[in-house]
Protein backbone atom coordinates (compact mmCIF):
# COMPACT_ATOMS: atom_id res chain seq x y z
CA UNK A 1 0.00 0.00 0.00
CA UNK A 2 1.66 3.42 -1.09
CA UNK A 3 0.83 6.16 1.56
CA UNK A 4 0.74 9.79 0.93
CA UNK A 5 4.10 10.48 2.14
CA UNK A 6 5.94 7.42 -0.03
CA UNK A 7 4.75 9.55 -3.34
CA UNK A 8 7.16 11.85 -5.13
CA UNK A 9 6.49 14.23 -7.60
CA UNK A 10 9.21 16.15 -9.89
CA UNK A 11 8.65 19.48 -10.07
CA UNK A 12 8.44 21.43 -13.41
CA UNK A 13 10.66 24.18 -14.37
CA UNK A 14 8.04 27.01 -14.24
CA UNK A 15 6.98 25.54 -10.67
CA UNK A 16 10.55 25.59 -9.44
CA UNK A 17 10.55 29.40 -10.62
CA UNK A 18 7.49 29.90 -8.40
CA UNK A 19 8.37 28.40 -5.67
CA UNK A 20 11.75 30.55 -5.45
CA UNK A 21 9.74 33.51 -5.64
CA UNK A 22 7.73 32.84 -2.75
CA UNK A 23 10.48 31.91 -0.51
CA UNK A 24 13.23 34.58 -1.51
CA UNK A 25 13.01 37.42 0.64
CA UNK A 26 13.20 40.95 -0.54
CA UNK A 27 15.69 41.79 1.95
CA UNK A 28 17.94 40.45 4.40
CA UNK A 29 19.96 40.97 7.59
CA UNK A 30 22.76 39.46 9.37
CA UNK A 31 24.17 39.41 12.61
CA UNK A 32 27.99 39.17 12.24
CA UNK A 33 30.68 39.02 14.69
CA UNK A 34 33.60 42.20 13.78
CA UNK A 35 36.34 40.62 15.31
CA UNK A 36 38.66 44.23 14.83
CA UNK A 37 35.76 46.20 16.41
CA UNK A 38 35.27 43.58 18.99
CA UNK A 39 31.08 43.94 18.85
CA UNK A 40 28.41 41.86 17.15
CA UNK A 41 26.71 44.40 13.70
CA UNK A 42 23.43 44.74 12.21
CA UNK A 43 24.66 44.43 8.03
CA UNK A 44 21.66 45.16 5.49
CA UNK A 45 21.76 43.41 2.07
CA UNK A 46 23.69 45.75 0.53
CA UNK A 47 26.55 45.46 3.18
CA UNK A 48 26.05 48.42 4.96
CA UNK A 49 25.95 47.79 8.86
CA UNK A 50 22.83 49.50 10.85
CA UNK A 51 23.44 48.65 14.52
CA UNK A 52 25.70 47.29 16.39
CA UNK A 53 26.10 45.40 20.08
CA UNK A 54 28.55 43.96 22.42
CA UNK A 55 26.04 40.96 22.87
CA UNK A 56 25.12 38.56 20.03
CA UNK A 57 21.38 38.37 21.56
CA UNK A 58 21.26 42.27 21.88
CA UNK A 59 22.40 42.25 17.82
CA UNK A 60 19.65 39.72 16.99
CA UNK A 61 16.66 41.73 19.06
CA UNK A 62 17.61 44.94 17.37
CA UNK A 63 17.77 42.99 13.73
CA UNK A 64 14.35 41.29 13.97
CA UNK A 65 13.09 44.23 15.41
CA UNK A 66 14.13 46.05 11.98
CA UNK A 67 12.87 43.03 10.08
CA UNK A 68 10.02 43.49 11.95
CA UNK A 69 9.74 47.04 10.89
CA UNK A 70 10.46 46.25 7.36
CA UNK A 71 7.83 43.45 7.07
CA UNK A 72 5.04 45.90 8.49
CA UNK A 73 5.89 47.98 5.25
CA UNK A 74 4.96 45.24 3.20
CA UNK A 75 8.45 43.43 2.67
CA UNK A 76 9.49 39.51 3.45
CA UNK A 77 12.80 39.59 5.16
CA UNK A 78 15.31 37.18 7.03
CA UNK A 79 17.36 37.69 10.06
CA UNK A 80 20.50 35.37 9.87
CA UNK A 81 23.35 35.06 12.47
CA UNK A 82 26.91 33.89 11.86
CA UNK A 83 28.07 30.76 13.21
CA UNK A 84 31.33 30.24 14.78
CA UNK A 85 32.44 28.35 11.29
CA UNK A 86 31.20 31.66 9.74
CA UNK A 87 27.87 29.87 7.67
CA UNK A 88 24.82 31.72 8.59
CA UNK A 89 21.68 30.41 10.37
CA UNK A 90 18.27 31.88 9.80
CA UNK A 91 17.19 33.15 13.59
CA UNK A 92 13.80 35.11 11.90
CA UNK A 93 11.09 34.95 8.78
CA UNK A 94 8.61 36.66 7.61
CA UNK A 95 8.17 34.46 5.27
Amino acid sequence: MTRKTDVRRTVGASEQEGIAKRFCPEHALHVDWNEKLDRWEVVDEEGRAIGHCPDASEAIAFAVREAQRAHCKGDDVLVCVQQPDGAHAVVWSSI
